[in-house]
């Protein structure tokens, strides 16, 4: 790495760096000509030194050229630099790139296709999702990132992958479910009610389950339910309304 403070002790700011400088000290010494306002005479050399790294080629762009490089954008997407080409597309093109969403669908960038979702479209992609609904990495990050509430098409997928990869899984859900809960006094509990209802056994990932969302797991699931809920977190109401849950919390079971 550049020791950047080193280097403009040692040499001038508007020195021409030496043709052997590293394509970041080529970056400085244009963005110190323009920072003092000076006119950068020599673009084309100093360009064709930056191009050579494209992290400091994305710092040119952005911050002299204000505005895309065809060259740079050839080399970002021939090398593969996702996360870098997400970053311009961001603070360079302000736009969506067609070229980049093909290559993050194509090679099935899961991660790369929520970074994009929520930086540069700034909302749900339904291309991506109809791709990688199937991973479950890529169902958890999109609904904490970009959904932020309930996220039915990709519950199977957790599901599934909980039952080949229980601990793994288990972590997801409890990551999903936390998701769901944090939107729920917005929803008026409306979506935590009805995951519970179509998935009552996550009701051991509520942090705190209530009244109603305790009474649909023991519906749904009956004694199986106390041990999710813990026996002694079990809303007193329902004790009186299923005597059955009353009889084996005295008998001790499940402690």
């Amino acid at each position: 790495m550049t020791n950047f403070k080193q280097y403009f002790t040692e040499n001038s700011y508007f020195e021409e760096p030496d043709e052997n400088a590293a394509p970041i000290q080529w970056y400085f010494y244009a963005y110190k000509l323009k920072d003092s306002h000076m006119k950068l005479t020599n673009a084309k050399k100093v360009m064709q030194h930056i191009l050579l790294d494209p992290q400091s080629a994305f710092y040119y762009a952005r911050n002299i050229l204000e505005k895309r490089w065809s060259e740079l954008e050839k080399r970002l997407l021939d090398n593969d630099e996702i996360n870098l080409a997400i970053d311009y597309a961001q603070d360079v093109m302000n736009a969506r790139w067609p070229a980049l969403e093909k290559r993050i669908l194509d090679n099935e960038m899961f991660n790369c296709a929520v970074k994009y979702a929520q930086n540069v479209i700034g909302r749900r992609w339904p291309e991506a999702e109809e791709r990688f609904n199937h991973i479950p990495g890529f169902v958890v990050n999109y609904v904490r990132q970009i959904v932020g509430q309930r996220y039915p098409e990709g519950e199977q997928t957790l599901v599934n992958f909980e039952r080949e990869n229980p601990e793994t899984g288990n972590t997801m859900i409890l990551l999903y479910v936390a998701t769901v809960e944090q939107n729920r006094v917005a929803q008026d509990k409306k979506e935590i009610l009805e995951l519970i209802s179509d998935h009552p056994e996550w009701i051991k990932h509520v942090s705190k389950p209530d009244y109603e969302t305790q009474k649909i797991a023991i519906e749904k699931l009956g004694r199986q339910a106390l041990p999710l809920i813990g026996i002694d977190k079990v809303d007193k109401r329902l004790l009186d309304e299923f005597p059955a849950i009353a009889n084996l919390k005295r008998s001790g079971m499940f402690r």
